[in-house]
C-alpha cells in the first residue's frame, strides 16, 4: 500500500477513534503505530537519500510532487499527533477536575448528613425543654393548688378547733365532747368514718362511744349514745396501743391485723385507714382512728390519706388529750369537792360532840 494513503487511512482511524471515545490504551497503541509509521518513513527517506540514485536525483531533479505531499501529510500527521496528546492532556485534567468535585461533593453531603443529625439533635432537645418547661408548669400549678387547698384545711383546722375549745368551757359531758371531736375529726380530713377508743387498763379494754342504732337499748341517762366495749388487743388499733406508734395502712385488704367491729368501726368496706394514740405521762390513753379517705364528690374511690391529712388528724390528737385532762381535772374537783364536803361533815360532828359533852 501506498505509505501516503496508510498515513491518511491511519489519521482518519485516529480521528475515528477519538470520536467514538475509545479506552486509553487503543489510544496509546495507534501513538506507538504512527510513531513507528514516521521512524519508518525516515528510514526510508534516509536510505534514499544515501543511495546513489537518490543523490544523481536530488542533483540532477527537483523533490517530486508525491514526495511534497508525503511530506505535508507527514506534518499534518504531526499536527494531528500534538492535538491528540493536548486533547488527551485536557481530558485527564478534565478527569482530574471531575474526580474533585465529587470530593468535595461527598463532604458536602458528609457535612450535610452531619448538619443535619445535629438539627435533629437541637430540635429533640428544644422539644425535652418544653416538655420539662410543661411538666415544671404543672407541678407549680399543682403544689399552688396544694397550697391552696393546706391554707384552707389548716383555717378550717384552726376554726374547729376554737369551736371545739369554746365548746370545752361549756359542755361537762365527757361523750358528747368525744362525739363533737369525732364530727370535727371526720369533716376536715375528708374522712368517712372517725372513732376514738378510750384505754380501760384495769379491765384490759377498749370503750367506745357511738350513736345508738336499730333496736339497741336507751341509756338510763337518756342519752343518743351507746358504750362498747372490746378486748385491748383487738386488730390494728390493739397494735398501735402496743407500740405507741402511729400507724397509717393505705391497702388494708392486705393487713392480716385487720378488725373490722374495731378497726373498720364496724364495717368490712375499708381501704385506708390511721391509727394514732394519744399518750398521757408515757401511756396510751385512747386511740383516734380516721377510715377511708373520700374523694372530692364524696364518694370512697381509693383515695389515700396525704400528710395534710395526717397533720390534721395529730392536730386533733391535741384537743383529744385537752378532753382528757378536763375529764381528769373534774374527776379531781369531784373528789376535792367530796373530800371536801367530808371534811365539813365531820367538824360538824365534832362540834356537836364537843357541846354535847360541855352540857353534860
Amino acid at each position: 500500500m501506498d505509505p501516503v494513503k496508510l498515513c491518511v487511512k491511519r489519521s482518519k482511524d485516529e480521528r475515528k477513534r477519538q470520536d467514538n471515545n475509545e479506552g486509553e490504551e487503543e489510544e496509546d497503541e495507534d501513538q506507538e503505530g504512527l510513531l513507528d509509521f514516521r521512524h519508518s518513513q525516515e528510514a526510508e527517506h534516509t536510505k534514499q537519500a544515501s543511495s546513489p540514485i537518490h543523490s544523481q536525483r536530488q542533483g540532477n531533479a527537483s523533490i517530486g510532487p508525491a514526495e511534497r505531499e508525503a511530506f505535508k501529510l507527514r506534518e499534518k500527521l504531526t499536527a494531528l499527533e500534538n492535538q491528540v496528546v493536548r486533547e488527551q492532556n485536557e481530558k485527564d485534567r478534565l478527569r482530574e477536575h471531575l474526580l474533585q468535585a465529587q470530593r468535595e461533593l461527598h463532604i458536602s453531603q458528609t457535612n450535610l448528613k452531619e448538619a443535619e443529625d445535629s438539627l435533629g439533635a437541637i430540635r429533640e432537645r428544644v422539644a425535652s425543654n418544653e416538655k420539662a418547661l410543661a411538666d415544671q408548669k404543672e407541678k407549680l400549678k399543682a403544689a399552688h393548688l396544694d397550697q391552696k387547698v393546706g391554707a384552707r384545711k389548716s383555717r378550717q383546722r384552726f376554726d374547729a378547733a376554737i369551736d371545739f375549745m369554746k365548746g370545752l368551757l361549756v359542755e361537762t359531758k365527757f361523750e358528747t365532747l368525744v362525739q363533737t371531736l369525732k364530727s370535727r375529726l371526720r369533716m376536715i380530713v375528708g374522712a368517712e368514718r372517725a372513732e376514738i377508743y378510750v384505754v380501760d387498763r384495769q379491765r384490759e379494754e377498749l370503750i367506745a362511744y357511738r350513736e345508738r342504732t336499730g333496736a339497741r337499748r336507751p341509756q338510763p341517762n337518756g342519752s343518743n349514745l351507746w358504750m362498747g366495749r372490746f378486748p385491748m388487743d383487738t386488730g390494728i388499733v390493739g397494735s398501735v396501743i402496743l407500740d405507741k406508734t402511729m400507724q397509717v395502712v393505705q391497702e388494708v385488704e392486705k393487713d392480716v391485723r385487720f378488725d373490722a367491729l374495731v378497726d373498720g368501726i364496724g364495717s368490712n368496706g375499708v381501704r385506708s385507714l390511721v391509727v394514732y394514740p394519744i399518750l398521757m405521762r408515757q401511756e396510751v390513753v385512747a386511740t383516734v382512728v380516721v377510715v377511708n379517705k373520700l374523694s372530692p364528690n364524696g364518694r370512697v374511690a381509693g383515695d389515700t390519706f396525704t400528710t395534710q391529712d395526717i397533720s390534721a388528724v395529730q392536730d386533733f390528737a391535741t384537743l383529744t388529750t385537752l378532753v382528757f385532762l378536763q375529764q381528769q381535772i373534774g374527776k379531781t374537783r369531784s373528789a376535792s369537792s367530796a373530800s371536801l364536803r367530808q371534811l365539813n361533815a365531820n367538824a360538824s360532828d365534832a362540834e356537836e360532840e364537843s357541846d354535847d359533852d360541855s352540857h353534860r
